[in-house]
């Protein structure tokens, strides 16, 4: 499992990476390895963080696929 560390930038590319973060909608996204944005909503969230099922990126350039967990989560 990997800690993900929060960030208020939105834009992929953006350092740090990977990094989750949530859009002013609500939504929780996570910039993936490969730089580029995937939105939680089909995933959920504990109240450690942990994100359940695993986060998979499914791009043939990319394939990140990690169990994770967002550090400073708050509900």
């Amino acid at each position: 499992m990997i800690e993900i560390p929060f960030t208020e930038h939105r834009k992929s590319f953006v350092e740090p990476i990977p990094a989750w973060g949530r859009e002013s909608s609500g939504m929780i996204f996570i910039r993936c390895a490969c730089g580029k944005c995937i939105d939680l909503r089909k995933h959920t969230i504990s109240t450690d963080g942990t994100v359940s099922p695993s986060v998979w990126h499914d791009s043939p350039e990319c394939g990140w696929h990690v169990w994770a967990r967002l550090k400073d989560w708050k509900v």
